[in-house]
């Protein structure tokens, strides 16, 4: 009979890494998964979005844990032959209130250790043309993965 050292319930992104890691340390792992599929759940409905942790709190564990693999999902990826891209991401405001926001954001983003650029509008209709807003916040290191 087969002996587990741990069992890991849900393969989306966050379950599939743990697994990965506890694996990498000598642990037997055995993943439960509900769906069908792997990553069919929220890491799908996200869009694969890998996130820099720009606008989490400061401090929080939710923003050292998302910093702390940010690092890491190249490397892991590349070796796993899962399909990720680097396109960045613009955080665009449309109104004068949204974007009052963006200084505050970009703020936060640099206690977190995220590298932004606020854009103007011209600026902003450079990097999207089609967009109308007033202006965006760049966040260069904005990652996606194929959940697929």
């Amino acid at each position: 009979m087969n002996e587990t050292d741990v069992i890991v319930v849900g393969a989306g992104l966050v379950g599939a890494a743990v697994a990965y890691e506890l694996r990498r340390a000598g642990q037997r792992v055995v993943v439960l998964e509900r769906e069908r599929e792997l990553c069919a759940g929220a890491s799908r409905s996200n869009s694969g979005v890998l996130h820099t942790g720009f606008d989490s709190t400061p401090g929080s564990f939710e923003t050292r844990m998302i910093r702390d693999q940010a690092a890491r999902w190249p490397s892991v990826f590349e070796e796993l032959g899962i399909p990720y891209k680097i396109p960045g991401a613009l955080l665009l405001a449309h109104s004068e209130a949204e974007e009052a926001q963006l200084p505050d954001i970009a703020q936060q983003a640099a206690l977190n250790g995220v590298h932004t650029e606020l854009l103007d509008e011209a600026e902003t209709r450079r990097a999207e043309p089609h967009s109308r807003a007033r202006a965006s916040l760049l966040v260069p290191g904005e990652a996606i993965a194929d959940p697929f």
